[in-house]
């Protein structure tokens, strides 16, 4: 890797959401946190993405890119918890809305791409 790949801005929280016992019974999903402090670079979601999303009733805000595969489904969230180097103090929670992906990323090698945002319903 060289450039770019060696120097992703950011830095998220993996956690994936697991099934347990409710204190009545029921069973929960809770989130357990899988890795932290994951180098990463967070970009906008384009206008075509946000509406691929919208027509399977997600509602896409971001793609984030990995430096290799982070091995991720539609069961983890995604929580950005550094950005330059300044700590975000209070991180929002994404669903994961795909799997990651490889993208050529213009000669520089191959990241992983992985789009996050709201899946309503999904978890509840």
């Amino acid at each position: 890797m060289s450039g770019l790949l060696d120097n992703f801005p950011h830095k998220c929280l993996i956690r994936r959401r697991v099934s347990v016992n409710g204190a009545l019974g029921g069973r929960r999903n809770d989130p357990v946190t899988v890795a932290s402090d994951v180098v990463c670079w967070e970009q906008q979601a384009s206008n075509s993405e946000v509406l691929e999303f919208e027509k399977r009733g997600m509602r896409l805000v971001k793609k984030i890119y990995f430096t290799t595969d982070p091995a991720v489904d539609e069961h983890h969230q995604l929580l950005i918890t550094e950005r330059n180097d300044v700590v975000v103090s209070n991180p929002i929670e994404y669903d994961v809305l795909s799997e990651s992906l490889p993208d050529a990323t213009a000669g520089l090698g191959v990241a992983y791409k992985v789009m996050i945002g709201q899946n309503p319903g999904k978890f509840q």
